[in-house]
């Protein structure tokens, strides 16, 4: 546990300019544990470089927490529109950047992973494409997780075990 903080602190300390209190946008967010163990970081600022027009696309937050081992939930908050393309690639360049904080962090062992849609609604079609949507590569496919605004961390967040070395 003790390790574990110290990354978590090595991943607050990092990215000042990043971190958050909430993860929350245009109406919708999630609800998150009343704890200090938790890091949580903007997604868009992580991305920022100086006198570049097309940043990549990434998820609004980062969360960072975890006793024995370090949890990553990565979340992108809808208020309106579902593009599954969009979507993909949100969730996508997003794993690739967690796993370079965490490297940044000097954390190479294995994480959980949790990949967390959360939006207003779900028309039965869109949930039907998004649910097959599969992140990563080889063995560790991880699936979109769907939930409504609101939901709480704890609730909308089932970890999937992934690696620091693995190429996503």
């Amino acid at each position: 546990m003790r390790e574990t903080n110290s990354i978590l602190g090595r991943i607050n300390d990092a990215h000042p300019r990043a971190r958050k209190a909430k993860c929350q946008e245009k109406g919708c967010r999630l609800f998150l544990p009343q704890t200090s163990g938790i890091v949580i970081l903007k997604g868009e600022r992580l991305t920022e470089l100086p006198h570049q027009d097309n940043q990549p696309a990434v998820c609004d937050c980062f969360i960072f927490d975890g006793n024995d081992r370090i949890n990553v939930a990565l979340v992108e908050l809808k208020s309106a529109s579902l593009h599954e393309e969009s979507i993909r690639r949100k969730f996508e360049s997003s794993a690739r950047i967690a796993k370079n904080i965490l490297r940044g962090a000097g954390y190479s062992a294995s994480f959980n992973l949790a990949l967390i849609l959360l939006a207003k609604r779900y028309s039965s079609s869109q949930k039907k494409k998004l649910q097959g949507i599969r992140i990563g590569g080889g063995a560790a496919r991880h699936r979109i997780l769907l939930r409504r605004c609101g939901a709480g961390l704890a609730d909308a967040a089932e970890y999937e075990v992934e690696h620091v070395g693995t190429a996503t």
